[in-house]
């Protein structure tokens, strides 16, 4: 690992410390869709709370899935939100679970994980902020400058955190990711494009008719595949797929609750890398292509979404990697690829 690479997950361990005083704890909004990103950060939740924290998780529970009677039943556990880009009114749905629980629950810790944060509607800033600081002790790790900011100005009675997205625990050099990771290089770049309303359209289209004919122009593998979403769903949560199920990381993760998840984070993680290894450079408007780019030691370019998120983070934590690089317009990233820009 580089002295770059060592340093961010120091600063990692660092702004998380504040959980290895949790000894137990409940786990609220378990990924249950094929979107690989939401995976790597649920899988680098598992393996710091395993592996730093020694935190035992007694309950783990999707948004969708989530039983107040349940909750009751322990109720002075601490509950942790898994981390990510809803904390706010883009994901609506995620964002009112998350005001309704932690409203419900004023009598235990409750801690969400590094999340960027991002309203649209003032009003919805605002319901957000009563729920928030009616909360005795919840605490709020950001992901960004730009989040812990705004948090500062809005969440006054939260404790505050700067922290890394939670996917960086997977830069623990004992986790061996390169066992899984076997090139079979392609002569082009992958443009892992996004394609729901984190997607900048105008940037978007004008890059792709630019690239079309010098990248593999795709989104996440898992969402690429033509089977119906939930049969897919079903087979990769049935078992791991034989490479990752003799893997260290899939012998921390395959005792916890709710195994028929862990088989379908496991093999999540497996498909991206095998994606990623393809090809010699990743260009991405996804945080998380970029973030197992670095993971993987892979060269990449990071674009803009629909909102400041890609560039804060990498402003904030991985504009030091030699590696990695941001490209704000079309023009930056074409004349970086030696290509001419197109008639627009």
């Amino acid at each position: 690992m580089t002295s770059n690479r060592t340093e961010l997950y120091q600063t990692f361990l660092s702004a998380l410390s504040p959980l290895k005083d949790i000894k137990t704890c409940i786990l609220i909004d378990c990924p249950n869709h094929l979107n690989i990103g939401d995976h790597l950060i649920w899988l680098g939740t598992l393996l710091y709370l395993q592996d730093i924290s020694k935190t035992h998780i007694t309950q783990i529970t999707t948004s969708d899935d989530l039983n107040p009677d349940h909750l009751s039943q322990t109720p002075h556990q601490p509950i942790l939100f898994h981390g990510g880009g809803n904390l706010g009114d883009l994901w609506q749905h995620y964002q009112q679970i998350r005001e309704t629980v932690i409203s419900q629950n004023k009598h235990r810790p409750i801690y969400i994980l590094p999340q960027t944060i991002y309203f649209r509607d003032p009003q919805n800033l605002d319901i957000a902020k009563q729920a928030f600081n009616a909360h005795p002790n919840l605490t709020l790790f950001c992901r960004d400058s730009i989040s812990y900011t705004l948090a500062q100005q809005h969440f006054y009675n939260c404790k505050l955190i700067l922290a890394p997205d939670m996917a960086l625990q997977l830069l623990n050099p004992t986790y061996q990711l390169s066992d899984l990771y076997h090139p079979t290089q392609s002569p082009y770049p992958l443009y892992l494009k996004r394609r729901d309303q984190e997607d900048t359209q105008t940037l978007s289209n004008i890059l792709t008719n630019a690239l079309s004919q010098h990248c593999q122009i795709e989104d996440w593998t898992s969402l690429n595949l033509k089977s119906p979403f939930l049969l897919i769903r079903k087979v990769l949560s049935h078992a791991p797929l034989p490479d990752i199920s003799r893997h260290p990381i899939y012998r921390k993760i395959q005792h916890l609750p709710t195994p028929s998840q862990q088989n379908l984070t496991a093999n999540l993680l497996y498909l991206g890398i095998q994606q990623f290894s393809q090809y010699p450079l990743i260009i991405t408007n996804r945080l998380h292509g970029h973030i197992l780019s670095l993971l993987l030691q892979r060269p990449n370019i990071l674009l803009p979404n629909s909102y400041p998120k890609n560039q804060a983070f990498y402003n904030t934590w991985t504009h030091p990697d030699p590696d990695s690089h941001f490209c704000e317009t079309p023009e930056q990233l074409l004349q970086s690829l030696n290509i001419s820009t197109p008639s627009i």
